[in-house]
């Protein structure tokens, strides 16, 4: 292992550790169910981005702002062409997170013009 490989999982475990201690009491609880909103944006030029989220019991914590980013790069939804390059959906459904640190989105989208 290489002095670079060494410092590389340190540094990783202090962030992990760093993270935990400033943002921990903003965490998703374990195997508790969300139910929520989300808005979701597809344009020509930059993608998918969030336009809202609407989880009235879920707190906004770097875990669910990773979950969620990382579930939008997984998308694979044909949007349809419209006159402006935008398109505009709407995902109603549930968020759920795992001790081992995957996490469940289940939900049906319906789209908005």
């Amino acid at each position: 292992m290489s002095l670079e490989q060494a410092m590389a999982e340190w540094e990783s475990a202090k962030k992990a550790e760093v993270e935990m201690i400033t943002f921990g009491h903003l965490a998703p609880k374990s195997r508790m169910i969300y139910k929520g909103k989300l808005a979701i944006v597809h344009t020509a030029w930059l993608g998918w981005q969030f336009a809202y989220t609407d989880f009235p019991e879920l707190e906004n914590s770097p875990w669910v702002f990773d979950d969620f980013h990382n579930w939008l790069d997984t998308l694979e939804v044909d949007s349809p062409k419209s006159s402006q390059g935008v398109c505009v959906w709407e995902w109603e459904g549930s968020y759920q997170k795992f001790k081992n640190g995957k996490y469940r989105m289940v939900g049906k989208f319906k789209y908005g013009g």
